[in-house]
């Protein structure tokens, strides 16, 4: 499952959004709506989410789930 790093997502937050570089290796990844990817945020957390658009600049997911991360920082 691929893993993008974000600085920070807001906890009552539903969606995020990926852009810039994080954007253009979803792309690369071929991801499609519907596809799990984790998003991991520097204070340890790692939300399960699910690709839903993809636009130009940027790859928008639906957050569902979070918890602490099970991986070295």
């Amino acid at each position: 499952m691929p893993r993008f790093f974000v600085d920070s997502i807001a906890p009552e937050a539903d969606i995020a959004v990926l852009t810039g570089e994080q954007a253009a290796h979803a792309k690369v990844l071929r991801l499609k709506p519907g596809e799990a990817a984790v998003l991991c945020d520097a204070q340890g957390t790692d939300y399960q989410a699910e690709v839903t658009d993809l636009d130009a600049g940027s790859v928008t997911l639906r957050i569902l789930s979070r918890g602490p991360s099970e991986s070295e920082p």
